[in-house]
């Protein structure tokens, strides 16, 4: 916990550490688990998940305009397939929404 591991990964190596000791000698874990509970309650406070911003249009012009530089006065393929996911996955959200919310 010191080295400011998550929960789970403290767990497994908790898991790991007891199987390892002769029977009859393994660790008693009461203890541990109840600070690895609370450690992980404040693990959760302090990660919380973050949410990007939603593209708006200004931004995605910004975005498809970085992708179509010209190079040589020919534009590349790769170019041209970015800009298009990135148009058509802008275009694709609302539904993807939609679709999530029913």
């Amino acid at each position: 916990m010191q080295r400011d591991l998550a929960p789970s990964s403290v767990q497994v190596h908790m898991s790991a550490i007891r199987p390892a000791h002769p029977d009859g000698q393994q660790p008693g874990t009461k203890e541990a688990r109840q600070i690895l509970r609370k450690r992980a309650r404040d693990w959760a406070r302090r990660r919380a998940p973050r949410k990007a911003l939603p593209i708006r249009t200004p931004a995605l012009a910004a975005m498809v305009s970085t992708c179509t530089a010209a190079d040589n006065g020919r534009e590349r393929p790769k170019t041209l397939r970015d800009a298009a996911l990135l148009t058509l996955g802008w275009g694709c959200c609302p539904a993807a929404v939609s679709l999530r919310t029913s």
